[in-house]
């Protein structure tokens, strides 16, 4: 099991000691944590990006004013968002195989298509034949070879808002809709959080699961697109009502 607040410690001594430009995947490995799911641990403990507290911009500090931060306030920080962590306590399920058709696109640091992508899906998919049922997906399947020079800490996602198929069919398939894609996930290990807060809070949800669920739980991102499940009430928006969070949990030795 990674002890995730050490590793932290050990990158926050690595950032304050070198005199180097920073390097995500540099400082990452050292602390023994994947880039992808070391940026997102640390912008959720600290509250500001790797790349922005190893320049200064707004360092965290000490309760003086003046020191980096210490080792307690590392503890203190990830207390603060580790209560209430039972009640995040996920489903771990091991999903089957499956299949999604959707629209699609591509999201960069500048050019963030999802908003629409999302428009165009609620207007098209009737289209699609076939549904398990009417609950919208929306997956992400980062690029973790990024972040590349210049891009800091923003890493591009290919994204499809979807509706899942059923099994297969023996004979011909139904068409896939003009403009949309068919994807096919393997089958991966998951952790399954409910979100049922207010408008506007699932970056909050996030936040609590990479900055206080993965600390204590010792599990580590898994190489799968991430999810996102809507029942079919709820608007495809990126501020929906109610959600299932799919994150994808690296198997074990």
């Amino acid at each position: 099991m990674i002890d995730y607040v050490e590793a932290l410690w050990r990158a926050f001594g690595n950032i304050e000691a070198s005199d180097h430009a920073f390097d995500l995947r540099a400082v990452a490995a050292a602390a023994g944590i994947p880039a992808f799911l070391f940026s997102q641990m640390f912008l959720a403990v600290v509250g500001e990006s790797a790349s922005a507290y190893a320049t200064g911009r707004s360092r965290p500090t000490a309760g003086d004013g003046k020191t980096p931060l210490e080792h307690k306030e590392l503890l203190a920080l990830v207390a603060r968002l580790a209560e209430g962590v039972q009640a995040l306590e996920p489903r771990i399920v091991e999903r089957e195989e499956s299949r999604f058709v959707g629209l699609a696109c591509n999201c960069s640091e500048s050019a963030n298509q999802v908003p629409r992508t999302d428009r165009s899906f609620r207007r098209q998919k009737g289209e699609i034949v076939g549904a398990v049922d009417d609950a919208t997906y929306c997956i992400y399947r980062y690029d973790l070879s990024c972040p590349r020079e210049g891009e800091e800490e923003y890493f591009p996602f290919r994204y499809l808002v979807a509706l899942e198929l059923g099994p297969a069919p023996t004979c011909h398939a139904s068409p896939v809709p003009n403009g949309m894609e068919l994807w096919r996930l393997p089958a991966f290990r998951y952790a399954v959080f409910e979100h049922r807060d207010e408008r506007g809070e699932k970056e909050t949800m996030y936040r609590r699961i990479y900055g206080a669920w993965f600390p204590h739980s010792g599990e580590s991102l898994g190489l799968a697109p991430f999810l996102e499940r809507r029942p079919s009430e709820s608007p495809c928006s990126i501020s929906a009502h109610s959600a299932e969070l799919w994150i994808p949990l690296a198997y074990g030795d």
